[in-house]
């Protein structure tokens, strides 16, 4: 048996349409991040994300699914001992949809009060779904309701995230800042933690 080709056995059972190039929106997705191995031992690194929360569970139990038919599949040949799993999965929630905190009614000033302050700057807000927001998630789960501002960068979290100064404009002189410092617009990358292992 092949560890490497039991692991893309799972990766091709997930459809090509649920991947994060092929998602925009709210749509959600399963990010391979990483895999690496051989013949005898192999593990891939997915984040499983979703915007809303029973789709997210869905997403999960499918993966897991996958992992259980890749190992009947594998149960049937001769070189796998009896009984022994060929895949093991492990699933950790690194974070959840802030909106599940930020949109309680008794949140609702963090809103208008980033509406106030944009259009103080002569800023239409818009309220988008942005992939993303750890930190802000984390501290809005332990008590502390945290919107999602915007840096004003686009693409956000993908290679191609950049940040275009004409964007900060209306902030710069909100912020103190010299805006003549700041004339070139830079690529930024972002990492991601890991939200399942499969072995």
């Amino acid at each position: 048996m092949n560890a490497s080709e039991a692991l893309l056995r799972v990766h091709q059972l997930i459809p090509p349409q649920d991947r994060p190039e092929f998602t925009q929106g709210r749509e959600g997705s399963f990010y391979l991040e990483r895999i690496e191995g051989n013949c005898e031992d192999a593990r891939a690194d997915y984040i499983i994300r979703d915007h809303d929360r029973i789709r997210f569970e869905a997403r999960k139990d499918l993966l897991r699914s996958y992992v259980v038919q890749v190992d009947e599949e594998y149960a049937l040949r001769p070189s796998v001992e009896s009984g022994q799993p060929v895949l093991t999965i492990d699933i950790r929630d690194q974070y959840r949809n802030m909106a599940e905190v930020i949109t309680r009614p008794e949140n609702a000033h963090l809103i208008e009060s980033a509406q106030r302050a944009y259009a103080a700057r002569g800023v239409t807000m818009r309220a988008v779904p942005m992939r993303g927001g750890t930190d802000g998630a984390q501290l809005s789960f332990r008590g502390l309701p945290c919107a999602n501002l915007s840096a004003c960068c686009h693409n956000a979290h993908s290679v191609t995230e950049l940040f275009r100064s004409a964007s900060w404009r209306p902030w710069s002189t909100y912020y103190g800042r010299s805006w003549a410092s700041t004339r070139r617009a830079e690529p930024v990358r972002e990492g991601f933690g890991y939200l399942s292992s499969i072995r």
